[in-house]
């Protein structure tokens, strides 16, 4: 298969982009400015038996989501998964932040899902899958959080609403919600607190453990599969069980 990840080089992206790396299989994963990440992140990938294409790319831009589905066209082949997990990440308050800044964030998190699909529509069949990678912050408010939190909420009604376009041409779109992780996107919003909140929330599961990248990469498995062929627009909360006890 062909998989394409944004946001594929770090943190839940790159385990996503593994989860699909295997002999004869052909992955492209997208980062925008982290060399040594990237470098990492394709050895990985190879080591595990795929092909793979590295695009460094800005998917805040039209332009750069269209130089990540032209590296895919080079396969060859049908785009059978497109992932999207990227975000520009940082710590703001909507009241002081630089509304610059801010509109960069949203098209990165949330406008570029719209970008990405027109970009590799010509690349999809019956069968093809869009996940896009959400979580709790598109639905609840979290401090400091809104250059994330609102890209997502803007993503998830844009799933909604490609649904009903996508349907009929045999394309499926998602959301998957997993609980938090400590990527370094987290870190630049929550900072040193981090990695205690993530734990803390991993001791408190109902679980009694946080989430791993088999629980994420798992759902999406299911969800490119003939058996989710019924299947759209949802969002799929992998949590333990957490957000009940809220």
């Amino acid at each position: 298969m062909t998989a394409v990840v944004v946001g594929g080089t770090k943190g839940m992206g790159l385990e996503i982009a593994k989860g699909f790396a295997k002999p004869g299989a052909k992955i492209v994963v997208n980062y925008h400015s982290d060399k040594n990440a990237a470098a990492a992140a394709e050895r990985a990938i190879l080591e595990l038996g795929a092909e793979c294409k590295v695009v460094q790319a800005d998917i805040g831009a039209v332009e750069g989501c269209a130089s990540i589905a032209d590296a895919a066209r080079e396969f060859g082949e049908p785009v059978e998964l497109l992932v999207h997990s990227a975000v520009d990440a940082f710590a703001c308050r909507l009241s002081e932040v630089d509304p610059q800044r801010l509109i960069h964030a949203i098209n990165v998190g949330g406008m570029s899902l719209v970008f990405l699909t027109q970009a590799f529509l010509p690349q999809m069949h019956r069968g093809s899958c869009i996940i896009f990678v959400t979580g709790r912050g598109a639905r609840e408010v979290l401090p400091d959080y809104a250059a994330v939190g609102l890209p997502k909420t803007l993503a998830e009604g844009i799933v909604r609403y490609l649904v009903p376009e996508l349907a009929p041409k045999g394309i499926r779109i998602n959301c998957v919600a997993p609980s938090a992780v400590a990527t370094d996107a987290y870190r630049k919003v929550f900072g040193d607190g981090a990695d205690e909140a993530v734990a803390a929330q991993g001791r408190s599961n109902p679980t009694g453990r946080g989430i791993e990248p088999r629980d994420y990469v798992g759902m999406i498995r299911y969800l490119v599969s003939p058996e989710a062929e019924f299947v759209n627009g949802q969002v799929f909360r992998i949590n333990g069980g957490s957000s009940l006890l809220l």
